[in-house]
């Protein structure tokens, strides 16, 4: 019997408004993923940096960026990411080889220059997904019980408040500790999580119902505040890839 291999989904935003050039971005990406036999590539295209930016939430895992852009221009666009995502990879996907520089200003991390070779494009994904695969085992030092605790990011379910203690629940149980949830949030900025009322935060990743007063995460169900009902549902539904 053939032992399945497990395929790991990778996001990708590219902001570029030359529809050809995303083609062959999509061509290539399809071309790595037979190759690699281990990744896949959800592609969403932005033709414009407005429309990127506004309503940004942490789901990509890399960023194509083109310099010019009919309103901000790359760098304009990049320096506003890193004001919302101060980590997300970016590669910038330009025929201004001159702006590779400037690159280092916004952290970015590499650049191709066009027309995109796929053997210099594979090279520059290689690194990214490197980079990327070591991010998503980010873990959070949790004390708890006078004990230390180093716990997978991805493998939170959602963080409470409960008695004046704060609950980490986890695929691999939960663990109390005191602490505040502001800290907890500066903690998980920009790894996606969601408030659902005051005292929670929620993995998107592992939502899987919403209804008018209730989130319901692995069997559980969390309590979804009227204030936040509005702006939790307009956050998962970019996180799953739907746009207006």
């Amino acid at each position: 019997m053939e032992h399945q291999k497990n395929v790991d989904l990778v996001n990708i935003a590219v902001v570029e408004d030359d529809l050809s050039a995303v083609e062959l971005l999509r061509g290539y990406l399809s071309r790595y993923a037979a190759e690699s036999g281990t990744k896949e590539f959800s592609l969403t295209h932005f033709a414009a940096a407005d429309p990127f930016l506004s309503g940004y939430t942490s789901r990509f895992d890399l960023v194509l960026l083109d310099i010019m852009l009919p309103d901000l221009n790359g760098m304009e666009c990049a320096r506003e990411l890193r004001s919302i995502d101060p980590k997300v990879p970016i590669i910038f996907v330009t025929n201004m080889a001159q702006f590779a520089v400037k690159g280092y200003e916004v952290d970015a991390l590499d650049f191709i220059v066009k027309p995109v070779v796929y053997k210099d494009f594979s090279v520059k994904l290689d690194r990214a997904l490197r980079i990327i695969g070591n991010a998503k085992e980010r873990k959070l030092k949790i004390v708890s019980q006078n004990c230390n605790y180093y716990i997978c990011i991805s493998d939170i379910l959602y963080v409470e408040i409960f008695i004046r203690k704060l609950v980490y629940h986890t695929t691999g149980g939960n663990f109390e500790m005191y602490a505040t949830l502001k800290k907890t949030e500066e903690s998980l900025k920009g790894e996606g999580f969601l408030k659902c009322n005051r005292s929670t935060l929620v993995n998107p990743r592992y939502v899987t119902a919403v209804s008018a007063d209730t989130v319901e995460v692995q069997g559980g169900k969390l309590l979804l505040s009227r204030s936040y009902r509005k702006q939790f549902l307009a956050d998962m539904d970019r996180y799953n890839g739907k746009r207006d």
